[in-house]
């Protein structure tokens, strides 16, 4: 079965605060990525903002060269962070999302090659190049604000007790889940 919905806690919808509903949505994600669930039968826009939070939290904590090294540069995760950040109307994080993009897709394919696959190293030269641009951290665009936001006011969005939302997710698996 395919998550038709976009899946938060009815404590997470009803709190004052955004980041609960994008902790909510992410534990949800994490937990169906955990069971190796084809992405197609996760909801898109539910995926997309775990994914820009994924982006968000990598970059924020290390730079983009921990995104890039993490995310092993999935060419489908990526389109699916672009598209998450123009529907939730963060588009100076997607300006310079897209910047980037096209700086590390000019890269040659065997350095970006050898930067994946070796250990992420803070003394890597790629590594310095990629980080060299802190625009990153001057971008006002209040992104887990937009982000849960966003999640809060999409029309898939449905507030559920803990206990229903296992059992959708108990349907979308196609299995129990032991509690």
């Amino acid at each position: 079965m395919k998550m038709e919905q976009i899946l938060i806690s009815e404590g997470a919808y009803n709190s004052n605060e955004l980041h609960p509903i994008m902790y909510e949505n992410s534990k949800i994600i994490n937990f169906l990525l955990s069971k190796n669930i084809d992405l197609d039968k996760i909801h898109p826009d539910a995926l997309a903002a775990y994914y820009v939070d994924y982006y968000f939290s990598q970059v924020n904590m290390a730079g983009f060269s921990k995104f890039l090294h993490s995310s092993q540069w999935s060419t489908d995760m990526n389109d699916r962070i672009a598209y998450g950040l123009k529907a939730m109307k963060s588009f100076k994080h997607l300006e310079f999302f897209i910047n980037k993009r096209k700086e590390i897709n000019q890269l040659p394919s065997d350095k970006l090659e050898i930067f994946l696959d070796n250990h992420y190293m803070l003394d890597n030269p790629l590594r310095v190049e990629i980080d060299e641009d802190k625009t990153f951290y001057s971008i006002d665009d209040e992104i887990v604000e937009l982000n849960g936001q966003w999640l809060k006011e999409h029309k898939d969005t449905v507030a559920r007790s803990m206990d229903d939302i296992f059992l959708i997710l108990e349907e979308v698996l196609g299995e129990p889940i032991v509690r």
